[in-house]
């Protein structure tokens, strides 16, 4: 634990801060797929209610299992106003299932820069994945659904018939891994740790989807332990991968901090008050 607390120690902690900073604003990215995907399905809502609505979830998280468990509250936060929670719920379902595409493409395309890295199998797996989700997501354009006798189905469907807002969020997503990264080569200079971008490709999506997992508050212990394991295989000591995990933690917790303020605006007001 000494040496733990060292790397730490050696860290800059402005670099912390400047991680919150770009985290916040890349989560107000995820706020603007979220609203693109929202409109798809015709959840005509201002940009503000979906970013307390986000950022609230992200607060909420802190004490939920795993990184995504606030998105009731923001289903809850968006059905309100609109009277209708199936839409609501799909919008979140769709926002997910396009970050979950941008996440395993990253992942893939840093197995391919990254020969060797991690396990033949595992390359294999993440490849087939990348490739399931990405024909998922454009086979629809070609064969232009126009319905589902699953009705969840059914309203997804929608957002295939607003292609410019399904790529925007694409973008978004795409954008927002950008940043992620940045802020895992920020942390990774400030430790000391010799990992390439091309790494780093591999290490920043996989850590996400261990976090989504819900085994522990926050995804905190499943995002270590990937941590520990990924940076492992490029040679990176325990210690530091641990010190990089806390680093990480502590960037995310104190930007979920920011949706604390959230709880207090009208939007959330609304969704916890009892219906008239």
């Amino acid at each position: 634990m000494d040496r733990v607390l060292a790397a730490l120690r050696a860290m800059p902690p402005g670099w912390i801060l400047v991680g919150v900073g770009v985290y916040c604003a890349a989560q107000s990215l995820c706020v603007w797929r979220w609203s693109l995907l929202a409109g798809a399905l015709e959840l005509s809502l201002p940009y503000r209610t979906f970013w307390h609505a986000y950022f609230g979830g992200m607060f909420a998280s802190l004490a939920l299992p795993s990184c995504v468990g606030g998105d009731l509250l923001r289903v809850l936060v968006v059905a309100r106003p609109v009277g209708d929670r199936t839409r609501a719920i799909v919008s979140v379902l769709a926002d997910r299932g396009v970050g979950l595409l941008v996440l395993t493409g990253t992942a893939a395309l840093g197995a391919i820069l990254s020969p060797g890295m991690l396990p033949a199998a595992v390359n294999l797996l993440l490849w087939i994945l990348a490739g399931l989700l990405g024909l998922g997501f454009l086979l629809p354009f070609l064969t232009h659904p126009r319905g589902s006798s699953v009705y969840l189905v059914g309203i997804a469907a929608r957002c295939w018939r607003s292609p410019a807002r399904l790529l925007g969020a694409v973008v978004c997503g795409s954008l927002f891994q950008v940043a992620l990264l940045a802020i895992f080569q920020l942390l990774g200079h400030g430790l000391g740790l010799a990992v390439t971008p091309a790494q780093y490709l591999v290490i920043c999506p996989l850590t996400s989807l261990a976090s989504m997992l819900p085994f522990t508050l926050h995804g905190i212990g499943e995002r270590t332990a990937m941590l520990v394991f990924l940076f492992g295989l490029v040679g990176v000591e325990q210690e530091r991968a641990v010190a990089f995990g806390l680093a990480w933690t502590a960037v995310t917790t104190l930007a979920s901090l920011v949706g604390a303020v959230t709880l207090t605006s009208p939007e959330w007001r609304a969704a916890t008050e009892p219906p008239h």
